[in-house]
């Protein structure tokens, strides 16, 4: 399904022609990308399916011939898809706590703050410098997004069913295919329940509450709420069908130049 990274294996491996692939960073053709939820939700599905197929049936990272450099990129790739593994219980773990009173840590001290925060602000430092000042939230809040897709996707290879996802389709038809954001609007209503719930508790004074355990999860809870949300967005989105104007005598060098950009 993957045949574009399948293709690239087979040529990094083959050390006789001595193929190789570079990064350009410029902007050279542009695609269509997917215009509405089905066609996004296809796309997504193709791609996680045949990562996954490559991952279990054909791993590149057992093939002798490819550079172990190589090797660490595939390797990235498919660790990235396998966050599906544990997504669930970062974003199930302050649904628990607010519900239970059973708090992830032994304890919201201080000194956890202490040890914590630093770790997660030297890892967002790392990150930033590593993507060369590219942007990352919005990919985080795409896997969140994308998590009940990816499930489906490596449930289908764990079967042991071909991926045979139909083309993304082209013809963009709005307003189909907003089932796909059920999954996350179902999970968004577990987290507000599990957030109205904890607060009553602690409001009530319950021994299995109090106020940081709820102000630590509420804010996890939120932080969550708001990636998983995002796809809910995407899928009331539609593009501006109005014409474009003509242009003038003064904007037509701004608009010839901005079709090689």
């Amino acid at each position: 399904m993957s045949e574009d990274i399948y293709t690239s294996i087979l040529l990094q491996e083959d050390r006789e022609e001595g193929w190789t692939s570079v990064y350009h960073p410029k902007v050279e053709a542009r695609m269509l990308s997917p215009w509405t939820m089905e066609a996004w939700a296809t796309q997504r599905l193709k791609y996680a399916g045949g990562t996954f197929d490559i991952m279990l049936r054909d791993n590149p990272l057992f093939r002798r011939g490819l550079p172990w450099r190589h090797k660490l990129h595939y390797g990235a790739t498919f660790w990235s898809y396998l966050t599906t593994l544990w997504l669930p219980v970062l974003l199930l773990a302050p649904v628990i706590s607010l519900v239970t009173g059973i708090a992830p840590v032994e304890a919201y001290s201080a000194e956890f703050f202490l040890h914590f925060l630093p770790v997660i602000f030297l890892s967002e430092i790392a990150m930033v410098l590593a993507c060369k000042g590219y942007a990352i939230q919005p990919g985080r809040a795409l896997a969140l997004s994308t998590l009940p897709i990816q499930l489906r996707a490596l449930w289908l290879v764990l079967q042991g069913k071909r991926p045979r996802f139909p083309p993304t389709p082209k013809t963009p038809v709005f307003g189909q295919g907003r089932h796909h954001i059920l999954p996350n609007l179902c999970l968004m209503f577990v987290m507000a329940g599990a957030g109205i719930y904890g607060t009553v508790q602690t409001l009530r004074g319950a021994e299995s509450h109090d106020m940081a355990l709820l102000i630590t999860n509420l804010f996890w809870l939120a932080w969550n709420m708001a990636a998983v949300g995002r796809i809910a967005l995407a899928a009331s989105w539609s593009p501006d069908t109005a014409p474009s104007p003509a242009p003038t005598e003064e904007t037509a060098n701004v608009h010839d130049f901005s079709l090689y950009r």
